[in-house]
């Protein structure tokens, strides 16, 4: 399959990476044992109060692999510099130096699923294989195969929304077919098959999509009550999703959402079990989200992944509601995309579609690179010496609903 630019899409260097986000990370392994403590680093620790102690996740996060997301919608791009000052501004939490990354290449995601009877769609989950863009010469990189469950069905758990997810990167030389059989093989060693274990590479069809330009910024948030420090990977989102066929797109949204990393300090008593930490871990969660939230003006809690908004703006700019469908013999929105010009392979969408998903993804990058240019890197100059408080939630408080239509 040939792409434009002129690369192989099959023998070139596809794979997924990793930025450093959290403290003692290895730059050359992100994923791989932590590495002692700089003096820097035990610097932000003593400003912060906190005990230069790793809390091991694989002992106190209960089994399952879980993707907690918190999301928050801005009204426009100025919502990422406030936020970004509200954590500058923070007592106990702030911007970590030097990771706070602008140079990622914008990341394609297809929503693929069988059809017709979509295996996925009916039950809120979505396979996704995703892909960065060069914005300079086109080419694909670093793919990977990705299954998500949906946030509407999900536990909601300490306030944050409690997500499973299984992916697997596209190594160096693998067509998308094997890779998408060793993501399957993966999940069978573990004894934890793929919602789409059994389906096969060749029924997959391609049904939406969405493209997103994004920073990667680390956050470190103290609790308020405890010297217990919780490491975040902040992604600042400008994405849109697109239209079946995958050649236009709908509608933009800017979008806070993040990830816990990493946690430090001294445990409160009143933590025992992995159940417990989980709880915690949560709530602290909700409370970094509830603070954005509440002094972004205009800002709005999304309890919503990328792929459900798709699909709902998919059902509303189509008309399709349960009774269309119904007339039109389909159960799924999934299913009906192949009447909108959707429902492709990956290779046809891969040939037909690149030059789109190329200059789509350009017009977000080029959003994203101006905003960049207006903000400053974080600095350890103001860690510690903020003004406000990241308080915890007061009770009977809940978000916001979710806005049904985009931010065009």
């Amino acid at each position: 399959m040939t792409v434009q630019g002129g690369s192989s899409f099959e023998g070139d260097e596809i794979m997924s990476y990793e930025k450093v986000i959290g403290f003692g990370v290895d730059p050359g392994k992100p994923k791989g044992a932590l590495k002692p403590l700089t003096d820097t680093e035990r610097g932000y620790f003593k400003r912060m109060g906190v005990e230069p102690v790793l809390i091991e996740p694989k002992i106190w996060m209960p089994e399952g692999n879980r993707e907690p997301e918190p999301k928050i919608f801005f009204p426009g791009i100025t919502g990422f510099h406030t936020a970004r000052v509200l954590i500058a501004d923070s007592k106990n939490a702030f911007l970590i130096p030097g990771q706070a990354y602008r140079d990622k290449h914008p990341l394609t995601s297809l929503l693929i699923d069988t059809n017709p009877a979509a295996t996925l769609d009916p039950k809120n989950l979505s396979l996704r294989y995703r892909f960065e863009i060069d914005p300079l010469t086109g080419r694909l990189d670093r793919a990977d195969f990705n299954e998500k469950s949906g946030m509407a069905t999900s536990n909601v758990i300490g306030g944050c929304i409690d997500r499973y997810e299984r992916e697997l990167s596209q190594r160096p030389g693998e067509s998308p077919r094997d890779a998408y059989i060793a993501f399957i093989e993966k999940y069978r060693r573990r004894g934890d098959p793929a919602f789409c274990d059994g389906v096969a590479f060749e029924d997959l069809r391609v049904g939406a999509g969405y493209q997103c330009a994004r920073n990667e910024v680390g956050v470190a948030f103290v609790h308020p009550r405890d010297k217990v420090m919780f490491v975040f990977e902040v992604c600042e989102d400008i994405w849109d999703d697109k239209t079946p066929d995958i050649e236009h797109a709908i509608s933009k949204y800017y979008e806070f959402e993040f990830e816990l990393k990493q946690t430090w300090g001294k445990l409160p008593a009143r933590i025992r079990t992995p159940e417990d930490f989980k709880e915690y871990a949560y709530s602290a969660m909700t409370m970094f989200q509830h603070h954005i939230h509440l002094n972004v003006p205009g800002s709005t809690i999304n309890m919503k992944s990328k792929a459900e908004i798709a699909k709902e703006n998919f059902r509303a700019m189509y008309g399709l509601n349960e009774d269309t469908l119904m007339s039109m013999g389909v159960q799924s929105l999934f299913d009906a995309a192949a009447m909108y010009g959707g429902a492709k392979t990956l290779e046809h969408i891969m040939v037909d579609t690149q030059a789109a998903m190329w200059r789509m993804g350009n017009k977000l990058y080029d959003e994203m690179v101006r905003f960049n240019d207006s903000v400053a890197p974080p600095t350890a100059a103001d860690i510690g010496h903020g003004n406000r408080w990241i308080q915890e939630i007061p009770t009977g408080w809940s978000p916001s609903a979710p806005p049904v239509a985009a931010y065009r």
